[in-house]
């Protein structure tokens, strides 16, 4: 919502909003021109025009029952989308992982390419010195599929990274993921007169070979038979060095600032997807050079008493995998210690033996208490079962972040990486393990 409140301010908007609390990311808003204030209250309404809500808010909410009164138009983001399809050259990027980063990547290189696109990414991008921003040629936008929401983009080009059954609050069954995703697929326009395809797909994913195998679309990915392909991959300066293949063209060799095989993957998507504004290769890669993460995407949070702490949003068991598999390959021959803060007990339940058999690469995991997020629960918290059912040799259920900061601070040893890995607040463990050890030197 943040990052739409910038675009919005940068377009000419007048933009007031309200939070729980001031934090560094509204006070950012307010040096932009934003009216913010703290709490809810129907009195906010008095000058707006059109009220914008999350897809979170409750059905009761103060203001959202106000402007219904009122008869003030309620937006959602999707609301939101749809105008902009209709404004802009939109680049939709969507799948279940890796979308942030392939969105960063993609803004990048049409902002080194000179095209000035806009975009809307969600975390903090360094390289680009925020998440958002209006620009004047195509605009990129983090295609999320929460609450259906990148149905209402008609996007010129779209992005899919991968297939992976989620958010089972909006999508019960597998089924119906796929089928939203499969709507998705066939909702770029084309142009018979453009040389390139406006659908581009990770072809080494199994989700997407099964849902969209046999849409025409652009491929991308490491195995034979991909339109772009990866090659010689090689672990580099805590980053990946790879060759890219077009057809049966070699393009050449980038260095990609970030570790893992998915991020190459992601990094062929978003050279695809740059390609289709005619992009020459030599900038796209000399962009990618620059890249070096999204906030949140295997930050590295600092480092004290010979322990390095990274975080990452995983909050999915693909992703804890993926994101383990990086860590093994930047950091061979170290301990890697997890801490897991699991994301909604929907997400909990409906994947809990894939979470009990994700963590297999870490030498130390440490389960915390469920972040709730939207959701409630009156029973126990489960992650003591995640726990009883894993095969890990160290894996304890910590509780909340108390908890999980005692047992960490135990556990951990001189050379270790801790890992915080989570869409809720457990990034902050991470932060107390730096904070702790720092005083103790």
């Amino acid at each position: 919502m943040s990052a739409i409140a910038q675009l919005l301010l940068e377009r000419g908007d007048q933009v007031s909003g309200c939070d729980r609390a001031l934090t560094p990311i509204t006070a950012h808003l307010a040096a932009s021109g934003a009216t913010i204030s703290v709490g809810h209250s129907a009195a906010h309404l008095a000058t707006v025009d059109r009220l914008l809500v999350t897809s979170a808010l409750p059905a009761d909410h103060s203001e959202l029952a106000a402007a219904r009164e009122r008869g003030i138009p309620v937006l959602t983001r999707h609301d939101l989308w749809r105008e902009w399809s209709r404004q802009r050259a939109v680049v939709a990027i969507s799948g279940t992982h890796g979308k942030t980063t392939t969105s960063a990547m993609t803004a990048l290189i049409l902002t080194h390419a000179g095209l000035q696109p806009g975009y809307l990414i969600g975390a903090t991008v360094p390289a680009l010195g925020g998440s958002a921003t209006w620009g004047s040629g195509p605009l990129v936008i983090e295609a999320d599929e929460y609450a259906r929401t990148f149905l209402a983009l008609t996007p010129q080009v779209a992005v899919i990274t991968n297939l992976d059954w989620d958010h089972v609050d909006i999508y019960p069954t597998q089924a119906e993921y796929d089928a939203a995703f499969r709507q998705f697929a066939t909702q770029p326009t084309t142009s018979a007169h453009h040389q390139r395809h406006p659908l581009i797909l990770c072809g080494d994913d199994a989700g997407v070979q099964r849902v969209l195998g046999d849409l025409p679309a652009t491929r991308c990915g490491l195995d034979t038979g991909n339109d772009w392909r990866a090659t010689a991959l090689v672990p580099r300066d805590g980053g990946m060095v790879f060759t890219v293949e077009r057809g049966d063209t070699t393009l050449g060799e980038i260095w990609l600032g970030v570790s893992g095989e998915h991020n190459v993957r992601n990094a062929l998507l978003a050279l695809a997807a740059a390609d289709y504004y005619a992009v020459p290769f030599a900038v796209a890669a000399a962009a990618l050079g620059h890249y070096g993460g999204a906030a949140r995407r295997f930050e590295a949070k600092g480092s004290a008493g010979g322990i390095s702490v990274f975080d990452d949003y995983a909050h999915h068991p693909t992703e804890i995998r993926a994101t383990l598999a990086a860590a093994r390959g930047r950091f061979p021959g170290q301990r890697i210690v997890v801490y897991f803060q699991p994301h909604t007990y929907s997400r909990l339940e409906a994947f809990s033996s894939d979470f009990s058999a994700a963590f297999e690469l870490a030498d130390v995991v440490r389960i915390g208490a469920v972040y709730a997020a939207r959701e409630s629960s009156a029973g126990p918290d489960p992650t003591t079962q995640i726990v009883a059912a894993m095969k890990h040799p160290d894996a304890q259920a910590v509780g909340d972040l108390d908890g999980a900061f005692a047992s960490l601070r135990t556990a951990l040893q001189p050379g270790d990486v801790l890992l915080t890995l989570g869409a809720g607040d457990g990034v902050e463990v991470g932060e107390r393990i730096i904070a702790t050890r720092e005083q103790d030197l």
